[in-house]
């Protein structure tokens, strides 16, 4: 299961390497600790399997080592995506389904995913960590039609029914003349969303319940992570999958997400300090007005405007790198876009705001919630303590916003019931959710005036 999954991290990209190489990808030495049992242990096994070539070396304070498939590697990966593509869900009774390392049936719950309660206050945190197993039913019919639009729009022909959408998401990329647009980040785009849904439709229809109910199964573990959020496991995931695979495996499912989550967070803590964001407050209020405004004034696409309000409110800042090092902006939008934005009040003016509104809230977390004065931890909203010395400014909000995230995601799950998949901002379900009592409920539990989205998939 190791190798198959660093197969599928490589083949996938599911992450980029600092170095930002085209094909080569990171390999941490605790994920060798972790899966192998040492770095050791995986130099030996890929020594005798020749499915991993070393590209980046690992540099201290840099970045860790970066690897690339080899051909025989890339291969393997493109024989079982076609074998994937092609199976039906009728198979022989001496395929079994999914097993754990003992080789015992992968047991999966009949409740997929239960609420739990948060309680505890910001003088205290929790040391225990949460672990969710899932049997997540998916679309599988949708999942092959998905398969069969993609492989329509790369050959240039007219999509199935009801796939209408699929062409005008990879037409909006191809139509994004920044670094991460184009035809060629469209089709990537396309490949990736294609291995993603084979193997999952592959191994849904290799679970106990499809086999023996009809049904498309796919199992999951969700694990809480040091700051609250929970994160699927494995490379190879629902959560993790790209969001036009989750449309077709929860079709007719409701998607509900926090509206501008980052910077609605941002101004609730902010809005709980007396500390004014208006601009903040204008975005979340109508991001639709808010980003296609900013679009017109600046010459830039709404997709471009989006990633650039997403980058401003994790901090990024405006500036063209003379040399190399290019910032997190100029890396999303390129240089000709970064000249255009940088004539922007507005957006100069937000960035601004963001970052004042980040230094309230850190003072908060460190002095005013905190037993002692001076402290040198936080515990955020989800009860997860982090020991700042030495962490970046960046590092210790980050700990802040996902653990009220988290929070907000608890709360839900005491309410709204026949969830099927959770994400870090919000969640999938069957049913159709009454808004403004989830907003409510939500505002007494966390303290958070959040609003919530919902568009069925």
């Amino acid at each position: 299961m190791a190798v198959a999954s660093l197969l599928y991290s490589g083949h996938a990209e599911q992450s980029q390497h600092i170095s930002e190489i085209d094909g080569v990808f990171p390999v941490f030495w605790r994920d060798k600790q972790k899966a192998f049992g040492s770095a050791a242990n995986f130099e030996e096994i890929n020594f005798a399997l020749d499915y991993f070539r070393l590209n980046q070396p690992a540099h201290i304070g840099w970045g860790c080592q970066g690897y690339t498939l080899s051909d025989k590697a890339q291969e393997l990966v493109s024989s079982y995506l076609a074998l994937s593509l092609s199976r039906t869900c009728a198979f022989p009774d001496s395929e079994l389904g999914l097993e754990n390392a003992e080789g015992k049936p992968f047991p999966i719950p009949l409740l997929a995913i239960r609420p739990y309660s948060t309680t505890g206050s910001h003088t205290r945190f929790r040391q225990e960590r949460l672990t969710l197993k899932a049997a997540t039913e998916i679309d599988g019919e949708a999942l092959q039609e998905f398969i069969e639009s993609a492989h329509a729009w790369l050959r240039g022909q007219e999509l199935p029914w009801g796939f209408e959408w699929l062409r005008a998401t990879y037409e909006d990329i191809v139509n994004d003349d920044g670094p991460q647009g184009g035809r060629e980040a469209a089709e990537a785009r396309a490949y990736r969303g294609l291995a993603q849904a084979a193997m999952i439709l592959d191994l849904s229809q290799r679970t106990r319940f499809t086999r023996t109910g009809g049904r498309y199964v796919f199992p999951s573990v969700y694990v809480e992570s040091s700051t609250g959020r929970l994160y699927a496991e494995g490379d190879l995931s629902l959560q993790g999958s790209i969001r036009e695979v989750r449309r077709a495996a929860f079709r007719g499912a409701f998607d509900v997400d926090i509206d501008c989550c980052h910077v609605a967070l941002i101004a609730s803590l902010c809005d709980q300090l007396n500390f004014s964001t208006p601009l903040m407050d204008e975005y979340a209020s109508d991001k639709a007005a808010f980003r296609h405004k900013l679009a017109a004034e600046s010459g830039i696409s709404v997709r471009q405007v989006k990633k650039l309000l997403a980058a401003l409110s994790y901090g990024a800042i405006l500036s063209i790198s003379p040399g190399g090092d290019r910032g997190a902006i100029e890396k999303l939008l390129g240089v000709p876009a970064m000249k255009r934005i940088q004539a922007n009040q507005t957006v100069s003016a937000f960035g601004r705001e963001v970052r004042a509104a980040n230094k309230v809230i850190l003072h908060d977390f460190r002095f005013n919630r905190s037993t002692r004065k001076g402290s040198n931890s936080i515990v955020n909203d989800a009860q997860r303590l982090l020991r700042i010395e030495g962490e970046s400014a960046g590092t210790q909000l980050s700990h802040i916003m996902q653990g009220a995230e988290a929070n907000i995601l608890r709360a839900s799950m005491q309410m709204v019931p026949n969830i099927v998949l959770l994400a870090h901002d919000g969640f999938i379900t069957k049913d159709e959710v009454d808004l403004p009592s989830l907003q409510e409920h939500v505002a007494q539990i966390t303290g958070h005036c959040v609003t919530f989205t919902q568009f069925q998939l």
